[in-house]
């Protein structure tokens, strides 16, 4: 068997599945080096070399002299301009801007405000690390970046960039910290946000999305699944506060 063209290096978080969903839903192969937070593995020097930041995910191109790349929203372009041969990504040249609009809104917004909510009340917190001011201030952020979304969502189109491009890789980069609403205490009901509630639903309900959130290893208390207590004081010791 051929050696796969790329190498993700990933965890089961929501930045960690965006590639793995993209590659699913194009059904590239791939191999998959899963990264331990517990370890420091993202801070090791193999792995800065990969991503100077050293924040998952990455990848290595084999067939480009292993071309290493970092960040999500590069990677996922990536993945649909060069190796998914313009699939998930708009044909329209105006329409590319304006996805990348998209998606730097989601990589600048949407995912630190998420991220932040999920810190400060599922790893610092079960630590004895307490603050309410920075837990309010992410969680209303996150809010606000869901209202946006709703109001993108609001003329009834299936996709952020319209049901005449389909389902894309903006689509891919928003949807992981929405889907996991739970994990920060963000209220996407469809009371709330039905628009944005029935996109979720939409694209949890894509086989290649089901497969690609269950890799490494599923974490379903992300979606508020399973014994919650135990999974939050198993996440919050892989990471320091």
């Amino acid at each position: 068997m051929a050696t796969p063209r790329l190498t993700v290096f990933a965890a089961a978080t929501m930045n960690g599945w965006k590639p793995l969903i993209a590659l699913e839903e194009l059904g590239i192969p791939y191999k998959l080096h899963a990264i331990d937070f517990s370890k420091n593995e993202q801070h090791s020097p193999d792995f800065l070399k990969l991503n100077p930041n050293g924040k998952i995910p990455a990848i290595v191109d084999h067939e480009r002299n292993n071309f290493a790349l970092g960040e999500s929203a590069a990677i996922l372009k990536y993945i649909a301009v060069e190796i998914g041969e313009g699939k998930l990504w708009p044909k329209d040249k105006l329409k590319q801007y304006e996805a990348e609009q998209w998606l730097y809104w989601a990589a600048s917004g949407l995912s630190p405000a998420f991220g932040n909510a999920m810190f400060f009340q599922r790893i610092a917190a079960p630590k004895g690390i307490k603050d309410e001011y920075a837990t309010k201030r992410y969680v209303n952020e996150s809010d606000r970046c869901v209202s946006v979304l709703e109001a993108r969502l609001k003329d009834g189109r299936k996709w952020i960039m319209g049901d005449d491009e389909g389902f894309t890789i903006v689509d891919i980069m928003a949807w992981t910290y929405p889907a996991t609403h739970f994990w920060a205490n963000v209220d996407i009901s469809a009371q709330k946000y039905p628009y944005v509630r029935e996109w979720i639903d939409r694209i949890r309900a894509r086989p290649a999305v089901e497969k690609g959130i269950a890799l490494p290893v599923p974490q379903w208390h992300f979606f508020g699944e399973g014994d919650i207590e135990a999974a939050e004081n198993a996440n919050a010791s892989r990471f320091k506060a």
